[in-house]
């Protein structure tokens, strides 16, 4: 899941022709949209990582769950950096239009982005969507690959929203959505930024397996944070009967941290044992490792050389 994603939605090359001034309400329209900083994980920069052997299994893990989530935000807000490089081609009163352009890699279909302000809340709130059609077939509806909706209702301090992506309509009309996005039946973001610690929840259904994951995200203004995730196993933890784990990471700002591990999935569970402990240090070697499903015994370490203590 990297910015190839992009190939079934990028036209941020087309916006190069939009020109124009923006006005006080065009910002306001545009912050509606999320930033980066508001969505991805923040695992703290550590020492380079000489002999993976020598690093905890499940900072590894949490690492590369990392890199997806982040990948996953990145592929979605490439294209809303793009919106908010140019003024919107339409303005009308309590909406702005972007587009219509053509897709990059598929200039038959046409992209457009439309944000609407909502009139049936007090609180400064937005509505947007990305929407596709074909260009051959001007009559057409416009149809949302993505929407979402952001309420300022924080002031300074921030708000909250939600940001889905769908490929329902997309496949029924023959879109193309590129070879990563066809694994995808739908990801829902949703993100409080109102306080602390702030928020940020994943939910993705695959296609066509409707696998689900799901990924929470809290971080502190410390630069401490909290992943839960599930995640499958390797073939040779399938072996030994465990399938999936449910696996909630925590570290504080040097990057020292716990995973606390549950078998959730797994022929493991049937004989009773499974929970697992991994903690590491600022350099990302282990400090620490149980695992019930070996024995039940102490693989490495001492579990008061954790940064934290059991949940």
């Amino acid at each position: 899941m990297k910015r190839r994603w992009l190939t079934g939605l990028a036209i941020t090359a087309a916006f190069g022709g939009c020109g124009g001034n923006y006005s006080n309400e065009d910002v306001d329209f545009q912050l509606a949209m999320p930033e980066r900083d508001e969505l991805t994980v923040k695992l703290p920069n550590q020492a380079l990582i000489i002999d993976p052997t020598l690093s905890s299994e499940y900072y590894l893990l949490t690492r590369k769950v990392t890199v997806t989530f982040n990948g996953i935000v990145d592929a979605f807000l490439g294209l809303i950096d793009a919106v908010r490089s140019y003024p919107p081609t339409e303005r009308k009163p309590g909406m702005r239009i972007w587009g219509p352009f053509p897709n990059e890699g598929h200039r038959d279909w046409l992209l457009r982005v439309v944000i609407a302000r909502r009139s049936d809340v007090k609180l400064a709130s937005f509505e947007y969507s990305v929407e596709f059609r074909r260009r051959a077939d001007p009559s057409a509806p416009w149809a949302a690959i993505i929407d979402g909706t952001y309420s300022l209702v924080g002031g300074a301090l921030g708000g909250t929203g939600v940001m889905n992506y769908r490929t329902a309509a997309a496949r029924a009309a023959g879109y193309p959505l590129g070879d990563d996005l066809k694994e995808i039946d739908s990801i829902t973001i949703d993100y409080d930024r109102l306080g602390h610690p702030s928020k940020v929840n994943l939910f993705l259904t695959s296609h066509p397996s409707n696998e689900k994951l799901t990924y929470q995200y809290t971080e502190e203004t410390d630069g401490s944070g909290t992943l839960l995730f599930t995640f499958p196993t390797t073939p040779d933890e399938v072996a030994k009967g465990v399938a999936e784990v449910s696996v909630r990471s925590r570290w504080i700002g040097s990057g020292a941290g716990r995973a606390d591990v549950t078998v959730t999935k797994g022929t493991i569970l049937m004989k009773g044992g499974a929970r697992g402990v991994d903690c590491w240090g600022t350099d990302t070697r282990k400090t620490y490792v149980f695992r019930s499903w070996e024995g039940g015994d102490v693989l490495f370490g001492y579990e008061s050389a954790c940064v934290f203590g059991p949940p």
